[in-house]
């Protein structure tokens, strides 16, 4: 019996030695495990927003570089008008030569000051004498006869039912007297082909919002053409907030992302650069 006694007893304190052993190694070690694994996926994450921040800053600083560019090519025009020395013919083949010359524009419309339209071409559709109209009283020719250049809102054409975006500049004479004014419906497929030349890199993706946050340029086409309301998107909703920066949310693709926004200057676009969250993870 004392036996026995003995041996439970060894096996009592072999077990508080286990136990022992355990708390002081096993456990410290699955605790140190842990905190190593939230500080790494943490700094993954910090590394992969990073990399999305600069990736979404550079689409966004190229699109405004291009429409400055854009604007600035449409503003060389207006100074080559001249309603003196140019009849109506030839001011549509003037058009029509620039529009052989930039594939981004697709319709020129040219108004006088009182905002009669007096010449209208596009690629898409010939417009007749009785089509030409009056467009005094919308927005993009009142700022452009007051001598500012106007961005307009991107809508779907009619014409081509492709998105695109409408520019207003005045036309000066000589003496920089105004004119006139110059609307060029630019393309913005095409401005986001220009844009997507720029590698992102591999299972990541980027996409533009208006200022309202419908979708106006996607390697998806048929999501651009319904101008998709992506208000839904927690990194939309951030962007329309004001709350730019990087965020982990379900994304464009309906899985958990890790996204960056970015506003791009002189549009009231947005930006979104996102990468699912198990991938990039997983690098």
């Amino acid at each position: 019996m004392l036996e026995k006694v003995k041996i439970f007893s060894k096996q009592g304190v072999t077990r508080k030695i286990l136990v022992l052993l355990l708390a002081c190694g096993i456990f410290p070690m699955i605790l140190l495990a842990g905190f190593f694994f939230y500080f790494y996926f943490n700094g993954q994450k910090q590394g992969i927003g990073e990399v999305q921040k600069e990736i979404g800053d550079r689409i966004a600083t190229n699109i405004s570089s291009y429409l400055e560019k854009t604007s600035g090519q449409i503003q060389l025009f207006a100074g080559t008008l001249q309603f003196r020395d140019h009849n109506t013919q030839e001011l549509k083949n003037l058009s029509y030569a620039l529009l052989d010359q930039i594939i981004e524009f697709d319709k020129i419309t040219i108004a006088d000051l009182s905002g009669n339209e007096i010449s209208k071409v596009s690629r898409y559709y010939t417009f007749r004498p009785f089509e030409l109209i009056n467009i005094s009283q919308e927005k993009s020719f009142q700022d452009a006869r007051e001598g500012r250049t106007h961005f307009g809102k991107v809508e779907i054409s009619s014409l081509s039912k492709f998105p695109h975006i409408r520019i207003s500049v005045p036309i000066t004479d000589v003496q920089d007297r105004k004119t006139g004014v110059l609307t060029v419906d630019v393309n913005v497929l095409k401005m986001w082909d220009y844009i997507s030349r720029n590698s992102i890199g591999d299972n990541r993706y980027a996409y533009i919002v208006d200022s309202e946050g419908f979708l106006i340029a996607y390697q998806e086409l048929s999501s651009v053409l319904q101008k998709k309301d992506l208000r839904n998107i927690e990194g939309i909703r951030n962007l329309l907030q004001g709350n730019i920066g990087v965020f982990e949310y379900q994304g464009l693709i309906g899985k958990q992302v890790i996204g960056a926004n970015a506003y791009i200057p002189l549009t009231g676009w947005g930006v979104v650069v996102e990468t699912a969250a198990e991938d990039a993870y997983r690098t």
